[in-house]
């Protein structure tokens, strides 16, 4: 089975970074499903929902990640 792990890295320790995660948050979260036999596709994203330079990996729509993150960003304003 294919994971496209989508995730925001932290690169610096600030309040607008909080609750991106750290590399060994997701080295830990890779393995964990590669212990299960997954193969894992990592995309890291930035916070705006646009994906890093390079990511361009066969068979995963970027342009269609970002209209998921678009739609869960416009479900996550509404709650709060």
């Amino acid at each position: 089975m294919k994971i496209a792990f989508v995730f925001n890295l932290k690169k610096k320790d600030s309040l607008e970074e909080a609750e991106f995660d750290t590399q060994d948050v997701v080295d830990d979260i890779t393995k964990a499903l590669q212990s299960k036999g997954a193969e894992i596709i990592p995309i890291e994203m930035t916070k705006n929902g646009q994906g890093i330079e390079g990511n361009n990996v066969p068979g995963i729509d970027l342009e269609l990640l970002k209209k998921l993150f678009d739609n869960f960003s416009e479900v996550e304003k509404k709650i709060k």
